[in-house]
């Protein structure tokens, strides 16, 4: 199994000429979050549900824009981006992601922030929320491969999304035969 990861990896992934684990820490679980046009106010109860876990998790934003985005999307995901750093402080990068810590949060916890909202980065004209989940698992897969996120089980919600405090709980089902949750 490990060298079809490691063939997707290098000739599928979004990051398949860059290295999104490199300088990144060890995680237990992790969950993305998509986010474009999303309201600033989401980042801080967004946070509370993550910090709610008490565990080395990581919780990825995908902020994305695309190319064609109206002016107001573009200043809502600047907002959203600036409320994320005003909460979190910058730890760890490489070219592509930021592993930002949070105070509030478990010892080894991290945020991490995916950019798409700018240059070359921004997503084409028809793409949006599935390329931006796209991005979240092709990162989550390849820290997974490098040995640097223990649980292969992965979560994805979104930026308007109740989250519970024991969300990252539920991310392994119980029955070993089940291979996706909903």
């Amino acid at each position: 199994m490990a060298s079809v990861i490691e063939k997707y990896l290098r000739t599928y992934s979004e990051f398949r000429d860059s290295d999104p684990s490199r300088n990144a820490p060890s995680f237990r679980r992790a969950a993305f979050v998509p986010a474009c046009h999303e309201p600033a106010e989401a980042v801080p109860r967004l946070l509370a549900a993550w910090c709610a876990s008490g565990h080395a998790d990581l919780l990825v934003f995908v902020v994305n824009g695309r190319v064609d985005a109206a002016p107001e999307q573009t200043e809502a995901n600047a907002k959203f981006l600036a409320e994320i750093a005003r909460h979190t402080t910058a730890r760890e990068s490489n070219d592509e992601v930021v592993f930002r810590s949070h105070e509030a949060s478990a010892p080894g916890a991290r945020v991490a922030v995916v950019d798409r909202t700018q240059g070359s980065r921004r997503l084409g004209v028809k793409e949006g929320v599935g390329r931006a989940r796209r991005i979240g698992f092709d990162l989550t897969l390849a820290l997974h491969a490098a040995g640097k996120l223990e649980s292969p089980w992965v979560g994805s919600t979104d930026a308007d999304a109740t989250i519970t405090s024991d969300y990252f709980e539920s991310l392994a089902p119980r029955d070993p035969g089940v291979v996706a949750c909903l």
